[in-house]
Formats: structure tokens, sequence, C-alpha cells
């Protein structure tokens, strides 16, 4: 399941540590994950029941460069590709129902999109221009109303959505006395703000700072192993993977506005000669897991993907399955959860999927879309 490492700007962060074979704290009023970078060795079979595939048809409209985001709404897939500024939207069965792109300047069109969500009670979608725009259009693409969020900060990178008839948005900022993380409702209305001094690690995170899980939306910072929970009114620690090593040392991300580019510079050196060994990626749950992607820097960048159960409290720390795969999990629920395949994924693929799916895998095409996998979670 080789996945493309994104630019290397984006290879930063972290010096908290995780791991294999470890048992759950509690400390405080939130969980407390302790684990290790040991690495293990993972068979899909010890964490998925079975694995299912969903072919993502290739047209002219539905191409797509990279899956920067994915979101379900009732097995509907949408997909967004933020160099092509697209939004996908498939069937459950992997046929193309539409694309959101409005490449232009007139109404309901933007020059870029950064992120985007949906909400499923108003069964709409939003996209988020970095410049303060935040565009709605319908589950059939009508374009529907455009916003533009309270200034500043402008360079807005994510958003989520979130109960009730609310979203969530990170921006990078500097200036004191400014918040990162902003509550917003329908009429754009702050309802609560916090976590400021965000610009330094927050331009060098890979994939999105959010994640729903049920009703609560969660948030998480690559060079802290703590993980978020936000409502409307507030922001709670929900959980935290402790390695037992101290984590990088908060003051070197408060800087000045104009000491912040030798900063950038000075982390990401102190990425690649392995200082900081490796920085955190997305964070994903169900009833049985806690997941969370690393990117390592040495000897050469990868990406590991960790679980840790939340029954047993054992934790697996892999790059790679037995089987040769690489996850890079997109997406989870209590069920299942979302990664992509490709081509070169074929011949590790057959052996685990149904003899149907793997007649599909061998008409797949080197330049064909990834397609969706859907690895069904053990529950007990």
């Amino acid at each position: 399941m080789s996945q493309r490492l994104p630019y290397l700007a984006a290879l930063l962060a972290a010096a908290i540590c995780v791991g294999c074979q470890s048992h759950s704290d509690r400390q405080a009023d939130h969980p407390v994950l302790k684990v290790s970078i040991e690495e293990c060795s993972v068979s899909l079979s010890d964490l998925f029941k079975r694995v299912e595939l969903v072919p993502l048809a290739t047209t002219e409209e539905s191409l797509f460069a990279q899956a920067d985001k994915i979101e379900m709404h009732h097995d509907t897939i949408f997909l967004f590709d933020r160099a092509s500024r697209a939004l996908h939207i498939f069937a459950p069965d992997g046929d193309p129902i539409r694309s959101i792109r409005k490449i232009g300047r007139g109404p309901g069109e933007y020059t870029t999109v950064s992120d985007f969500t949906i909400d499923p009670e108003q069964r709409t979608v939003l996209l988020l221009d970095p410049t303060g725009r935040l565009l709605e259009y319908g589950f059939d693409g009508t374009f529907l109303r455009e916003r533009s969020l309270p200034r500043p900060p402008m360079n807005c990178r994510f958003i989520e959505w979130l109960v009730p008839n609310s979203c969530v948005t990170w921006s990078s900022v500097y200036e004191k006395g400014l918040d990162a993380v902003r509550i917003l409702d329908r009429e754009n209305h702050i309802r609560h703000s916090a976590f400021p001094h965000s610009s330094l690690w927050g331009s060098l995170c890979y994939g999105s700072v959010f994640n729903r899980y049920r009703d609560t939306v969660y948030y998480h910072e690559s060079l802290s192993g703590r993980v978020y929970a936000i409502t409307p009114d507030r922001c709670r620690i929900a959980y935290e993977w402790d390695p037992g090593l101290r984590p990088i040392d908060p003051g070197r991300l408060v800087v000045d506005k104009n000491a912040l580019a030798a900063a950038q510079q000075q982390l990401f050196a102190d990425y690649m000669d392995g200082t900081i060994p490796f920085f955190f990626g997305p964070q994903l749950q169900s009833d049985r897991y806690y997941y969370t992607l690393l990117t390592f820097s040495q000897p050469a960048p990868v990406r590991k993907s960790l679980f840790y159960d939340r029954k047993t409290g054992d934790s697996r720390l892999f790059a790679k399955t037995k089987e040769g795969l690489s996850l890079d999990l997109k997406y989870m629920t209590d069920d299942y959860a979302v990664g992509l395949v490709d081509f070169s994924d074929r011949e590790a693929l057959k052996g685990l999927v149904s003899r149907e799916e793997a007649i599909l895998l061998d008409r797949m095409r080197e330049n064909d879309n990834p397609w969706i996998v859907k690895f069904h979670l053990k529950q007990s």
C-alpha cells in the first residue's frame, strides 16, 4: 500500500516516542497510553477479520493525484485532492457520483482550497479557502453560499464539522493574543478558541490536525503526544501517548514572527539528523483501537503505523505488515478502517481478498486511481 511521502517541509516534528507491548495507565482524568518504539511483526489477521476492496473508477473527471483526506457518509466516499483542488464523491461501489472543482473568481468559485468537511445534518459540503473564505455546496454539487471567517488570522489550513451546526478551524498564527483553533457557529460567531503560537509546528505537520469519532472532534499537534476532544464551548485532553521520554521543549515552539523562518529551518535540520526522531501524523480511533501514524527520519524517511488496543493495553508499531502492506489509514469507524491501495499492491492483496476481488485486481492498470480498502476490525 505505497503512499507518496509529502513534500519535505512536512517531514518534521515531535520527540515523543511510541511503540510495542505495553499497558494502559491513568493520569489525571484522561488515559495515558504507555508505549515504546520497538517495531513489531504484524499480520493483517492480527488486527482485522477481513479485507474488502472498493475499486474507485478512473474517469477524466474523477482522476485524483493524492487523497489528502477521506470522509464517509452512509458508505458514500468523499475524497479530497488538494493538488487538483477538487473534492471527488464516489458511490459505495466506487462509481463516480460527481466532483466539486470550481476554479475561478466568480460566485461559488475559488483559486485554491486547503481542506473540506461535510455537515451530514444539512447534507452540505464545506470547502475552506486559505484566505478565510468558506464555500458551502449541497451534496448534489449546487453552490449554496459563501462566508468569510473572522479576521485575523489568515492561512486557514484545516476544518471539521462540529455538532451542533458548528465547525472548528485551524489557522497558522504567531501574533500574541491569537489562537489557532476556533469554533464557529453557522453565522461565523466565534464560540471558543484555544492553542496560541501554532505557526512553527503547524507548518510542518502531515495530514489534518482534526478527526471526528462518533459525535466528537479530536485535535492533535504533531509535536505533542496529547490528543484533545473539542466541543462547542471547551477543549480537554482526551488521551495521551506516553513513551516515557520528554517531548520537545515547548519553549522552542514559541518564537517571534521575525525568527519563524530560522526556527523552522532548525527544526527541519533536527529532524533530518535524528535529533527529533519522528513526528505524529493523523490520529484515529474506534471502540477497540487508538491509531496514529509516525514519520521517522532515520535511516531514511519512513512512516510507521501504531495501534493501541484499548481492551488489552498492547500496542503494535510497524512500517509494513507481514503481507508487505503499509497502512497510512485515512478514516476509521468502530467497524472498519479505510486506506488506499494502488497498482504496486496488487500481488500482496490477492491472497487476502475474495476470488472475485482478485480477478478485479488483475484488471487494475498502473495509471488507475488508487482503490479504497476497508479493513474490517476485530471486535474482541
